[in-house]
C-alpha cells in the first residue's frame, strides 16, 4: 500500500509539471497566469568529526548530526524537482546519508526514509493553499538542510521535535503581518509506520522586517497517551549584519499509569556577518527530559543537559561553504558513553567540520 501511494504521488506531481500552458492561459485555473516554473537542483554535505570522549558506541548518541567520528561521511545529499506556479504547487526531493539514517530510523518502510519531501498544492483563493503529501516540519526555528541554518549542528529541541511530516495543510494569509497554517497529519514524524492521526497549527506574526514571531503545536495520541506540545520561535534582526533568535518548546505525554509525563528545552541562536564570504554564530542550549518521553539515555540517568557551540563559516565560491563547529555538553547526570563500555560522563564535546555544495541542475520555464 505505501509503495503505491508513493508512486501515485510521483505520477501525479509528473503529470502536474506536463500541464501545457498556452499564451499564458492556464487549464488548472481557467484565468490568465504567468508561466510555470520547474527548477531542478541539489546540495551535498560532506563532514568529519572528532568526539573528545571516544564513546564505545558506534555512532555519537543524543545528537542526528554528526553522527559517526574519525572518519569523513555524507551528512545528507538531496536532488530536488519544484514546481511553482500561480494556482498549484509542488516539490519532489529524494535524500541519502548519515543525517536521513538517524532520523528516519523509526520509518516501517526503508524505502521511504528516501523521500525528503512529496508534495502538491493548489491555490484554493487569493489567500487560501491547500498542499499534501511529505513535507518538512511546520515546527521549530532549524531546517533538515544544513545550509539554511546559523549554525551547522542542530539544537537538542530540533532533534527532539519533528523534521518531517505526512499529511495535508491549509495555509491562509490572514494579513500583510500575519499567516496561519492548519495540518491534518499522521503522527508524529511519520510516513509509513502505522500511527493515530495528529494535528497541529502554526501562527506567523512578521509585525516588520526586522521581527518575527512563530508559534506552533501537535496534538494527537502517541505511544499509548496524548502528546500535547508546544513550540515558540522569537527571532529579530538586530543590524544589516547581526541576527539573533530564540524557540522554547514543551510538552506534555500521557501515560499508562494515567499520569503525565514532561520535559522542555529552549535554545538562543546568534549569527553575524563579518563580510560577504565569512559569518560566525553561536547557540545556547538546555534540554529536560526527565521521564526519558523521548530521549532515552543509555546509561538510564534522565536527560538534563546544557549545551554550548561555536560555529565559523567560510564561502569559498557561490554554493561552496566550509563549516566548522565546536559543541559541548554539560550534564547534571553520567549519560554520555565513555571509551570503556559502562562508564559514563557528566560532560561530552566534539568538533566538526563540513563542506557543502548547493547546485541549480536546470530551469524549465513554460
Amino acid at each position: 500500500m505505501f509503495y503505491r501511494i508513493m508512486r501515485a504521488r510521483i505520477v501525479a506531481l509528473l503529470f502536474l509539471t506536463g500541464i501545457p500552458v498556452w499564451n499564458g492561459y492556464s487549464q488548472v485555473s481557467g484565468q490568465i497566469k504567468e508561466s510555470s516554473n520547474l527548477v531542478f537542483s541539489g546540495f551535498l554535505d560532506t563532514y568529519a568529526a572528532q568526539d573528545f570522549q571516544n564513546p564505545y558506541t558506534d555512532t555519537r548518541p543524543y545528537t542526528t548530526q554528526p553522527l559517526y567520528e574519525d572518519e569523513p561521511r555524507v551528512n545528507l545529499a538531496f536532488l530536488d524537482a519544484k514546481l511553482t506556479a500561480d494556482a498549484y504547487r509542488g516539490r519532489l526531493a529524494m535524500q541519502a546519508g548519515d543525517s536521513v539514517k538517524s532520523n528516519y530510523a523509526a520509518e516501517e518502510y526503508r524505502f521511504s526514509r528516501y523521500f525528503q519531501e512529496a508534495n502538491l498544492g493548489v491555490k484554493l483563493t487569493d489567500r487560501l493553499w491547500l498542499d499534501g503529501g511529505v513535507y518538512l516540519s511546520h515546527i521549530g526555528f532549524e531546517s533538515f538542510n544544513s545550509r539554511d541554518n546559523w549554525t551547522y549542528t542542530r539544537s537538542l529541541v530540533a532533534d527532539y521535535s519533528p523534521y518531517y511530516e505526512t499529511g495535508g495543510k491549509l495555509s491562509y494569509q490572514i494579513s500583510d503581518t500575519l499567516t496561519g497554517q492548519l495540518h491534518f497529519l499522521r503522527g508524529w514524524q511519520n510516513i509509513s509506520s502505522s500511527s493515530e492521526p495528529g494535528y497541529g497549527v502554526q501562527l506567523q506574526y512578521t509585525p516588520n522586517a526586522a521581527t518575527q514571531f512563530t508559534y506552533a503545536n501537535y496534538l494527537g495520541h502517541q505511544n499509548g497517551g496524548f502528546r500535547n506540545f508546544h513550540d515558540f520561535i522569537v527571532k529579530r534582526s538586530i543590524t544589516d549584519d547581526w541576527s539573533v533568535a530564540t524557540q522554547i518548546d514543551f510538552g506534555t505525554q500521557g501515560r499508562e499509569d494515567n499520569n503525565r509525563a514532561s520535559w522542555h528545552g529552549f535554545a538562543i541562536f546568534t549569527h553575524y556577518e563579518l563580510n560577504q564570504s565569512l559569518a560566525i554564530g553561536g547557540r545556547v542550549e538546555r534540554y529536560h527530559d526527565p521521564h526519558q518521553v523521548l530521549l532515552r539515555t543509555l546509561s538510564g540517568n534522565s536527560y538534563n543537559v546544557t549545551g554550548l557551540s561555536v560555529n565559523i563559516d567560510y564561502e569559498i565560491q557561490k554554493g561552496l561553504f566550509w563549516r566548522t563547529e565546536y559543541r559541548a555538553f554539560l550534564g547534571q547526570n553520567d549519560v554520555f558513553p565513555e571509551s570503556q563500555p559502562g562508564n559514563f560522563s557528566s560532560l561530552d564535546s566534539f568538533i566538526v567540520t563540513s563542506l557543502s555544495y548547493s547546485f541549480d541542475v536546470g530551469e524549465v520555464q513554460w
